[in-house]
């Protein structure tokens, strides 16, 4: 059954030992699966965000590497949009 807590002491030792042993386990299957192709290969991503948002750059910066490709982040205030350039 599926629970939900604030803090580690909210699940125990064990359960805690348990919660630790689960994500080992999730991560070697990731591993194994991932795609060997590397479809991003040789590609270099612009992330641009409107809002700073640390997760969320984050994750999309982990998510392209594991696909064989690299990230270039771009802040809101890095653009010059005011001026007349587009995104695209």
């Amino acid at each position: 059954m599926a629970r939900s807590f604030l803090t580690v002491t909210d699940i125990g030792r064990e359960g805690f030992l348990s919660l630790l042993s689960e994500a080992e386990a999730l991560k070697r299957r990731s591993r194994l699966t991932m795609r060997r192709d590397a479809p991003l290969e040789g590609r270099l991503l612009g992330l641009l965000f409107q809002k700073p948002s640390t997760r969320t750059r984050v994750s999309f910066e982990v998510a392209v590497e594991r696909l064989g490709g690299r990230a270039l982040y771009l802040g809101w205030s890095d653009l010059q949009l005011g001026r007349g350039e587009t995104v695209a």
